[in-house]
Formats: structure tokens, C-alpha cells, sequence
């Protein structure tokens, strides 16, 4: 052994060859990707909100990913079917019917004028008056309608074709019953109301402040109706999380739901995909690798799952702000980021470098595991990959 240690002393370090120096030298280079949903396999990914590509090189030695800029639709849906929150259940003389409020991008002033005609279309009367107040950001509904009443207490007959038993998150259909989340549950939760019934009765001492932009201004006072306890958000989870299949970084919690399991008995009332390495309440759940949906005889009724998350769950997130520009032609225009202005959260790291990479697999979706409807918009991003190049002496 003492004949090879005079050898490895003249060598490098990084060799256990002992006649022959290793003089590979490696340089820190930084290539630009710009990516066009548009470029996609149609056929593969009918849709921009998942979607993969082949890269025009392979990239070797990858030391770091790095979302530097990205161009998002600015007129996303706010409240559609998609997102499970434009439904609500009103109780009137004698019948239950359901208000579907049409797929949309709206603001509190749009939503009040729909709701009040759709409500009074379907109990069949005129005196049904919506009102959003833009001091106290809550929705005021008035009738002398005495026998009205608000159902927000089950989503069973909203028909939104959850498919618990497939719950995966790429499924064409819905997977995640919203209605099982704390926060941002529905129409009822985007308008401020708790999952409660809520019947119309006199509102008396009501010393909220109203302004309009006509003019009028005062105290509402008392009315015959029901005011939501809670000021709205229509937009609900502000932020879209970017997924690059193999190479997520960031860890992620999972929303708090009120119950495990749904009215049908059968399934999770919320259910999301998880990594292999997430955390879960030891001796409560059971996970089914790629199906992470949850059995009934895993939990008796009065279950919750207080805490949970996720390893490795996203590449990035994109911090959406509500600023679309609403003209004579409606919304419009596209949001752009950078990584300079826009503070995004968007750098992974791999320790060892990355051998390989031909390929990148993109998916946009929210906190709570539903895609992002783009209405197949075109989304475009540059992505930065700084890779090790070996510079061999010669």
C-alpha cells in the first residue's frame, strides 16, 4: 500500500486512480429556458395548466433551477364550478332550489347584481334586493319574505361529481371536495357566511356605514333580511403554486379540514396527493401510495386531521394580485412577474448536482391540490439552469 500512497499525494483529491490525474476543471454556466405553453403536445397535455417538455439540449451537472419571470392570464376564474364555490342552497316556501351562479371572474358589485336576479328568478318574485357594502365589505340580502333561509350547512346536492375514489389530483375531474376545507369552502364562504342556516328575520340596531359611489351615504339601519357575518373575499387563495415533476423544493402544509370523511360515509371530505415523504398524525392515517385517498374504517365520524403536510410538494409559488383591469370589453390583459420585483419563491438547489435534465414536467395548482383553470390561456416563464461544465484541460 505504501508503493500507491506516493502516487496519490501528486494527485487530485477527487481520484482514486492512482497513476493517471484527474485535471477535470468544472465552470458554473447559467442557460436561459424560455417555455410557451403553447409549444406543448396537444395531444398529450390538452391543457396549459399541465403539461411537459423536451428541452432543446440535455443539461448535465444541474446545480440549480430558478423561476426568473413568468406571464400569466389576468382574467382568471374567481368562481366556477371548477373551483366548487359557485353554488348556494336557498330554503322557500317549501322547496330547496339551487342557485348556480354562472362561471366567472367577478367583483363584489358583479356578484351582487347576478345573485339578486337569480335569487328572486327562483322564488318567483321581484323583492329580493342584494346589496354590497364597500364600507364594511359585507353582502347584505333583503326581503320581506319572511320564510327565506340560506343552507350552507352540506354540499351533498350541489352536484359538483367529486371523484373520491380515483383522488388524483391530474384526473380530468374534480378530486378535492372543497366544501371539507376551514377556509374558502364555497360561495357561502367567498360572501362571508359560516357553514350555518341563515334565515331572513328583522336585522335591528344595524349601525353599519354605507357609501356609494351615486351619492348616497348613511346608516343601512334596520332591515328584513340577513347581513353576512364575515367580510368577503371573492378571490380567495391569492397564490398559484408551480410543480416541476422530480424537482420540487418547497415544503407545504395542508389546509385544516372540519371532518374526515364526507356524507357519503366513504371518502376523505378533502383529499390531496402527497410525497413519499410526508407527514402524517402517527397510528390515524393510512396512506395509499398514489391514491392518498382515506378509508372508512381508518377513522370513526368525529375524526379531524389537525396537521398535515408535505416534503418536496412545489417548485414555485406565484403570488397572484387582484389588480386586472376591468373595461368596457370586461377583464383583460396578462399579469407579469420577475423574480427582481415580484419577490417569488422560485430558487431549488440540488446537493449533489443533478446528472440529467432533458425533460421538465409543469403543473399549476392551488394551495388546496385543484389545478388552475387557465381556459386554456397561454402561459410563458423562463426558467434559469445553472449546470456544471466540465472544462478538461487539454
Amino acid at each position: 500500500m505504501s508503493n500507491y500512497s506516493r502516487f496519490n499525494s501528486s494527485c487530485k483529491s477527487d481520484t482514486n486512480h492512482v497513476l493517471i490525474q484527474n485535471n477535470n476543471e468544472y465552470i458554473l454556466e447559467t442557460k436561459l429556458l424560455y417555455v410557451s405553453s403553447n409549444d406543448r403536445d396537444t395531444s398529450k397535455w390538452p391543457k396549459s395548466n399541465d403539461f411537459e417538455i423536451m428541452c432543446p439540449q440535455s443539461y448535465t451537472n444541474v446545480q440549480s433551477l430558478k423561476l426568473v419571470d413568468i406571464q400569466l392570464p389576468n382574467n382568471l376564474y374567481n368562481i366556477s364550478n371548477h373551483l366548487q364555490n359557485n353554488k348556494m342552497r336557498m330554503v322557500y316556501d317549501g322547496a330547496s332550489p339551487v342557485i348556480v351562479v354562472p362561471d366567472g371572474l367577478y367583483t363584489p358589485n358583479l356578484l351582487e347584481r347576478a345573485l339578486e336576479y337569480l335569487l328572486n328568478t327562483a322564488a318567483g318574485t321581484n323583492t329580493i334586493t342584494v346589496e354590497y357594502n364597500q364600507v364594511t365589505n359585507k353582502f347584505y340580502f333583503k326581503s320581506s319574505l319572511g320564510s327565506v333561509k340560506f343552507d350552507f350547512t352540506s354540499n351533498a346536492d350541489l352536484s359538483y361529481n367529486v371523484a373520491c375514489p380515483k383522488n388524483r389530483i391530474s384526473s380530468v375531474t374534480n378530486d378535492i371536495n372543497v366544501y371539507g376545507q376551514y377556509a374558502n369552502w364555497g360561495l357561502g364562504a367567498l360572501m362571508g357566511f359560516e357553514k350555518e342556516v341563515y334565515s331572513f328575520e328583522t336585522v335591528t340596531n344595524n349601525n353599519d356605514f354605507v357609501w356609494e359611489s351615486s351619492g348616497n351615504t348613511g346608516f343601512i339601519g334596520d332591515f328584513s333580511g340577513v347581513v353576512s357575518p364575515n367580510m368577503a373575499n371573492l378571490f380567495g387563495d391569492n397564490n398559484i403554486l408551480i410543480e416541476l415533476e422530480k424537482y420540487n423544493s418547497i415544503d407545504e402544509l395542508t389546509p385544516y379540514i372540519t371532518s374526515m370523511l364526507d356524507n357519503s360515509g366513504i371518502c376523505a371530505s378533502y383529499t390531496k396527493e402527497y410525497s413519499d415523504n410526508s407527514v402524517y398524525l402517527k397510528g390515524r392515517i393510512t396512506q395509499i401510495k398514489n391514491s392518498s385517498y382515506y378509508r372508512k374504517d381508518n377513522f370513526d365520524r368525529s375524526a379531524k386531521m389537525d396537521y398535515n403536510g408535505s416534503i418536496n410538494n412545489a417548485f414555485a409559488k406565484i403570488p397572484m394580485a387582484n389588480n386586472a383591469t376591468y373595461g368596457e370589453h370586461g377583464y383583460s390583459g396578462n399579469r407579469i412577474m420577475d423574480s427582481a420585483g415580484n419577490n417569488l419563491s422560485n430558487q431549488s438547489e440540488y446537493h449533489p448536482p443533478v446528472d440529467k435534465i432533458s425533460k421538465m414536467r409543469f403543473r399549476f395548482r392551488y394551495h388546496n391540490g385543484l389545478l388552475v383553470d387557465f381556459q386554456n390561456m397561454p402561459i410563458t416563464f423562463t426558467i434559469e439552469i445553472s449546470h456544471l461544465r466540465n472544462d478538461f484541460k487539454r
